[in-house]
């Protein structure tokens, strides 16, 4: 298991906006900034390359452009903040669920702005709006988290939200990861895939560990980079005092079904199963078949 920082036990909540930066150029000197604008800060436990360093302090600063509110990382309020905003500076990267996954520049490297975006039939009608909810909000904070309990999760770079009447919409920033989602590294993988497999398992242990429930568990939110793997997308993710046997049984059979769906070996599983520390999954999930047909209890190495 990786080992976690000491971080403060709860993540400073996000208050509501108060102190306000505007930055819409098309209004430069004609708004007020206040001398001291809001921050958000917590002990961040940050991946950068391929070496974890653990930044002692970490800010946020709240921003609002053209009734839009943005909180982004003090230390790259431009670029995130104009990515975020408007996607200035944004070139795209790859299609990625419901939409396309822009990229952009910061110091030291690239970020990442994914769209919030319906899916199934509804998406005609409402594309990227959601009633009441602030579901980047919400992944913000979630996202935040976990990552300062050292879940090795992409850095958070910032989120943006706009609320129009009763729909919100909005887009969140992360620091890019070089790698490969896991159905491609176990294509490019032949063999010797069963240490990475059993530290996704790990990593997935330890996200329930810290009481999290991915909603959308899956082979393509499973990143491998080359210093290990990290979890993607946490949008919907739910957080619980703790995670009963159940729950995390349903959470790991969601994952196991996504391997027919996505090519991968369903016995790669195994491997998973054995790095989260258990030869089977619980027994009210035995004999549930994988799309590709297998119907036997998932086992673990004898």
């Amino acid at each position: 298991m990786l080992p976690r920082p000491q971080a403060c036990d709860a993540v400073p909540p996000i208050r509501p906006a108060g102190n306000r930066v505007d930055t819409d150029p098309s209004d430069a000197g004609t708004h007020m900034v206040p001398e001291e604008p809001k921050r958000y800060s917590s002990l961040m436990a940050t991946t950068m390359g391929t070496k974890m360093q653990f930044m002692a302090e970490e800010s946020f600063v709240e921003i609002h452009r053209r009734g839009a509110t943005a909180l982004v990382r003090e230390d790259a309020i431009g670029p995130v903040g104009d990515a975020l905003f408007d996607h200035t500076g944004c070139t795209p990267l790859r299609e990625a669920g419901r939409g396309t996954i822009l990229r952009f520049t910061v110091p030291g490297g690239h970020g990442i702005v994914r769209r919030y975006l319906r899916g199934g039939m509804v998406r005609h009608l409402l594309k990227d709006r959601y009633l009441l909810a602030n579901r980047p909000l919400h992944e913000f904070r979630l996202h935040r988290y976990v990552q300062t309990r050292g879940l090795r999760v992409p850095p958070i770079l910032g989120v943006c939200w706009e609320r129009r009447g009763l729909w919100v919409q909005g887009s969140l920033a992360t620091l890019e990861v070089a790698g490969l989602e896991l159905p491609a590294w176990l294509r490019r993988e032949a063999g010797g895939a069963e240490q990475m497999l059993r530290r996704c398992g790990e990593l997935i242990r330890e996200m329930h560990d810290f009481g999290v429930l991915h909603a959308d568990l899956q082979v393509k939110n499973i990143f491998v980079a080359e210093d290990g793997p990290y979890l993607l997308d946490f949008d919907n993710a739910r957080r619980r005092a703790n995670v009963p046997p159940q729950a995390r049984g349903r959470n790991l059979l969601r994952l196991r079904r996504s391997f027919g769906r996505n090519g991968v070996v369903p016995a790669c599983f195994d491997a998973i199963c054995e790095g989260y520390g258990m030869d089977r999954l619980p027994p009210r999930f035995a004999g549930v078949p994988v799309e590709t047909g297998d119907t036997g209890v998932i086992k673990g190495p004898q």
